[in-house]
């Protein structure tokens, strides 16, 4: 079953706003935040995902979703994932619809909480 824009983004919203996300306190972790990028290329849904280059201090070489460190002039994880969107794909702020957060994601590796930011960007 195929789900246009509209569909798609009721769906997920409403998904979204029916529960709470757990937050995780970073503690000695680093807080970053990612955007879940979600485009249409005519009919069909797809996420976006980066490369990270072998030159970025960490997660050399992996594919990612765009995202990174907040930065003490953001105002909410919200706006770190778009912030990063924006300096590594070109993505325009304005252009992504925010459908909610997803949970906290501590990483036992490399030392994150990382908060996923749902986004919908019905035309690419």
């Amino acid at each position: 079953m195929k789900l246009d824009a509209e569909s798609l983004r009721r769906r997920v919203q409403a998904a979204l706003e029916a529960r709470s996300p757990q937050v995780a306190e970073p503690g000695d972790r680093l807080p970053a935040a990612v955007l879940i990028l979600i485009v249409y290329h005519g009919d069909e849904p797809s996420l976006v995902f980066t490369k990270k280059t072998e030159t970025v201090p960490h997660h050399k070489g992996q594919f990612a979703f765009p995202g990174g460190l907040v930065e003490t002039f953001d105002g909410s994880r919200v706006e770190t994932a778009l912030r990063e969107a924006q300096e590594e794909i070109g993505l325009d702020p304005a252009a992504v619809e925010v459908l909610g957060v997803l949970d906290d994601v501590p990483t036992a590796t490399t030392g994150f909480v990382i908060t996923p930011v749902v986004g919908l960007c019905a035309t690419a």
